[in-house]
């Protein structure tokens, strides 16, 4: 399985296509797990870590994994993917069609395009990305520190903040998870069952989380985290 996580879109980047000019939704007839596979592939070709996908999805729509339900259906067909990159973040939005799954496809074939495009030395220094380029990651609260984040996991995670746990407790279990990965992934679970929006109604504590779980997936490697969240 693609190491990703979904999140609601916020903005769609640009003009969005009209309904009635999409394209209908038989145009590609592999499946889905074939998609993810392919847009696994090529985000690896080109060193892609921290995978985003951006879709028209409501927060109680995704499991606390990061992942949508089984059932959860977009209310539009637009997609946004976004990762790191050798070549620095990119990020690459599709609306062409009028399935998600097809828009997600489309963005994976277009990637292999680009990758493709340097076969023959030109665009050999990923010149051919330089118009997917991003300047940040989206949903990425960047002025919080590393240690912000981990602090703000372990508070919402073990209840660190109550008067009658004494500060240190909640500065060593905060260095715990900036420094241990196993820490961390434990404290997110923990977090995440305590404020995913089907428990919890200030959706700004989940969001909040959400952008904590960025900084520190990155901080101790994205790949091996959402190994283990998963």
């Amino acid at each position: 399985m693609i190491d990703a996580r979904f999140t609601p879109i916020k903005s769609w980047p640009g003009k969005k296509t009209p309904a009635n000019e999409r394209r209908a939704s038989n145009v590609f007839k592999a499946t889905y797990q074939n998609t993810l596979n392919l847009l696994e592939y090529e985000i690896g070709r080109i060193g892609g870590t921290n995978i985003l996908v951006e879709a028209y999805l409501r927060r109680d729509q995704i499991r606390n994994d990061g992942w949508p339900f089984s059932n959860a259906t977009p209310s539009e067909p637009g997609v946004v993917v976004s990762f790191q990159s050798q070549f620095g973040p990119l990020r690459l939005p599709c609306d062409r069609f009028s399935s998600w799954t097809h828009n997600l496809r489309a963005i994976a074939l277009h990637l292999e395009n680009l990758r493709h495009s340097s076969l023959y030395g030109v665009g050999a220094a990923g010149e051919q990305y330089a118009g997917w380029k991003q300047i940040a990651a989206p949903g990425v609260t960047v002025s919080m520190t590393v240690e912000e984040a981990a602090q703000f996991v372990a508070e919402r995670a073990y209840g660190v903040d109550h008067p009658n746990v004494p500060a240190e407790s909640m500065r060593a279990t905060a260095d715990g998870i900036t420094g241990d990965a196993m820490r961390y992934r434990k404290a997110y679970r923990e977090a995440a069952t305590k404020l995913h929006p089907d428990v919890n109604s200030n959706k700004e504590l989940w969001h909040t989380l959400q952008d904590a779980k960025a900084i520190l997936d990155r901080h101790h490697g994205h790949s091996k985290t959402q190994e283990a969240l998963g």
